[in-house]
């Protein structure tokens, strides 16, 4: 839905983009992979507005896995009367399918009165993506509410190492609370 936005704001001419919906929760301003793939024209009155050069359009490899949770160790840091719980969550996860090997994941959450949750993380991952071996780090963002998780997943710059050295992506997953979990990664290399 992000990504339909983003192309809808694009093909009406909304101005320059300031921030980009192509990965969830990513940071404003465009980056360097963004600027790569981005180009900035004029239309006819002389109004900024964005395309999507022919390597952007181009997708890259789609990798599907399917993840299990070994370890969720959740530890309030703040709480407070009339105040949303903040919590750290330590956990441990198993990759399978064309991401394989071990993840070591730390969440940040705030839980709401009303159940749900808002929550961002670190998790390097230690295995293969496609049979390439090394390890990279996710950045995860999401929100859990009415029993379901959705998370979107960008491959944090430079973090890849040995043969996944280079490594550019962003995955996305919807779970609730049966496992396996499914999840996806599109990804390239510099």
């Amino acid at each position: 839905m992000q990504r339909l936005l983003f192309l809808i704001a694009i093909v009406i001419g909304f101005g320059s983009i300031a921030y980009s919906t192509r990965f969830a929760g990513a940071t404003p301003g465009p980056t360097s992979f963004q600027e790569d793939k981005m180009s900035q024209t004029k239309d006819r009155k002389g109004n900024q507005k964005a395309g999507i050069t022919e390597e952007a359009a181009a997708l890259k490899t789609h990798a599907k896995a399917t993840f299990a949770l070994n370890a969720w160790d959740e530890k309030p840091y703040n709480e407070m009367n009339g105040l949303p719980k903040l919590t750290r969550v330590s956990v441990t996860k198993t990759y399978q399918g064309d991401i394989t090997g071990e993840g070591k994941l730390e969440y940040l959450m705030i839980y709401r009165d009303d159940g749900s949750a808002s929550f961002i993380g670190l998790e390097r991952v230690v295995g293969s993506v496609d049979g390439r071996s090394g390890s990279f780090v996710f950045k995860h963002s999401g929100t859990f509410k009415d029993g379901l998780a959705t998370v979107t997943l960008l491959v944090v710059a430079g973090s890849g190492t040995g043969d996944l050295r280079g490594l550019r992506g962003n995955g996305e997953f919807a779970v609730g609370h049966q496992q396996p979990y499914s999840m996806t990664l599109d990804y390239d290399f510099e």
